[in-house]
């Protein structure tokens, strides 16, 4: 997988739809809170390629990450029922932020596929105290919130839908970690388009074996039990793999990768999904 030029599988614009069988595509983008200097540039970024002709996607619906509104709660020491919701409400604040830069905002997972609009950003708030889906920890981030978000989607809109989640972060992916000596570096890897998952030797590996000869982790099926990276919180690759949907982990400080992306093209990042 690593190297692969355009052209030898990626997917490109309007074949997505066939490449998913004629499903419409949903796209769960978790917009991460160390992006928030680069929000206004990010959002222009998906807007100008979810508007376009050629996008991989019928419809994008961001989830909004907590950034300096979480720290803020982190700095309160309050108890674990008390952070987790006001937590959740920083999200809302980010979310707030990003609508006003042209997004359209909803706070019910059904107004996601049935609002008006290509895309959309989830207020998360009201779904998660309505659902309560997850533990009340600091364990949980809000990659695993919108993790949740795309899987129950995904067994709501059955099979006339293909969902799949996106995090933008400010890292290139799923780093390897060199247990001698602990440090991290990034390299250049290409993947092909999310429309396709295509099996690799990585597949069935546990993650921390799954790129030997590379320092991201191009593609992890499964992972050993507590294996813990620091890219996303604990819980969020567990859930992925659970659910079957496609996931992804791409530097959205690089926009040229997210602009391929929602176009169905090369990409480079790390993508999460269940051995088929």
């Amino acid at each position: 997988m690593n190297g692969e030029a355009e052209g030898s599988g990626a997917i490109r614009g309007g074949n997505a739809a066939s490449a998913s069988g004629g499903r419409r595509r949903i796209l769960v983008v978790k917009v991460g809170g160390s992006l928030m200097d680069k929000v206004s540039s990010v959002i222009a970024t998906l807007k100008s390629a979810a508007d376009s002709p050629n996008c991989a996607f019928d419809k994008i619906v961001l989830v909004p990450g907590g950034g300096i509104f979480a720290d803020e709660i982190r700095s309160m020491n309050a108890d674990d029922e008390t952070s987790h919701w006001l937590a959740v409400l920083a999200m809302e604040k980010f979310g707030y932020l990003i609508s006003a830069l042209g997004i359209p905002a909803v706070d019910k997972l059904s107004d996601c596929v049935s609002a008006g609009g290509k895309t959309l950003v989830l207020l998360p708030y009201k779904p998660v105290r309505e659902y309560d889906p997850l533990p009340h920890s600091w364990d949980i981030t809000s990659d695993s919130i919108a993790a949740w978000a795309a899987s129950e989607l995904s067994e709501r809109l059955g099979g006339d839908f293909r969902v799949s989640l996106l995090l933008l972060k400010s890292v290139d992916g799923i780093m390897r970690r060199d247990t001698n000596t602990n440090t991290t570096s990034a390299i250049n890897t290409t993947h092909t388009a999310p429309a396709i998952a295509p099996a690799t030797a990585a597949c069935g590996a546990p993650a921390s074996d799954a790129a030997e000869n590379s320092e991201i982790i191009p593609e992890i099926c499964g992972i050993r039990e507590g294996e813990r990276f620091e890219e996303v919180d604990p819980f969020c690759i567990p859930l992925i793999l659970k659910s079957g949907i496609d996931g992804y982990i791409l530097n959205a400080r690089k926009p040229e990768l997210l602009t391929a992306f929602i176009l169905g093209r090369n990409f480079g990042g790390t993508h999460i999904h269940r051995h088929p």
